[in-house]
């Protein structure tokens, strides 16, 4: 089963889906963690390219598809049997290339080709999607205050995230998924978290 764990930066994504994995391996239900970009040696390197530079979009999109795909033969398709929590997947995509870098472009709306490369080139459709919304002003400010690592997203600006919000908003009322609130302690959003994983595991 794949659950995909999305949302802006600072909304909590990689510590939710690492206490997923902590919880249902301590259920005795086999959890791995993966990401987008990366999970494993090639797709972390394309990880690196494309955390330390700006590149249009288009570029961006096409290292992000490769990312996935080998991610995808390399760790996804080998662990089917067991629960895998990936932190992004192809909503990111859609949230950042085909609305936030469009629209810093001074353009309105999507990019309709991204949105295209984004589901084309998906290995296989997640079972569960769950997207963390936050204010982008408070997700910014976790970011400042938490003290990790940064990376070239995380200085982006409100308004990139207001529009990475909106393009979450679009691929939940097209694609599915569950909205989460994760204004809340780490603690409340697991526990929102597992009710919903528990349903589609039907436990």
């Amino acid at each position: 089963m794949l659950v995909v764990i999305e949302g802006v930066d600072g909304s909590g994504k990689s510590t939710l889906a690492k206490a997923l994995v902590d919880y249902y391996n301590s259920k005795g239900i086999t959890s791995i963690y993966t990401r987008e970009p990366g999970g494993c040696k090639e797709s972390e390197v394309i990880r690196e390219i494309v955390m330390s530079k700006e590149y249009d979009r288009y570029t961006v999109a096409l290292l992000m598809a490769a990312a996935r795909n080998i991610n995808y033969e390399e760790v996804i398709k080998p662990n089917e049997d067991k629960l895998i929590i990936c932190d992004r997947y192809t909503y990111s995509m859609i949230a950042y290339q085909g609305f936030a870098d469009y629209c810093s472009k001074g353009l309105i709306g999507m990019d309709a080709y991204v949105r295209f490369l984004a589901k084309e080139t998906e290995p296989i459709k997640p079972d569960l999607v769950i997207v963390l919304d936050i204010s982008p002003t408070k997700a910014l400010e976790r970011i400042k205050e938490n003290g990790r690592d940064t990376n070239r997203f995380d200085t982006k600006k409100v308004e990139y995230y207001e529009a990475v919000r909106y393009g979450y908003d679009y691929c939940i009322g097209n694609y599915g998924g569950v909205l989460l609130n994760a204004d809340v302690p780490p603690e409340q959003l697991l526990s929102y978290a597992i009710k919903e994983i528990d349903g589609a595991l039907s436990l």
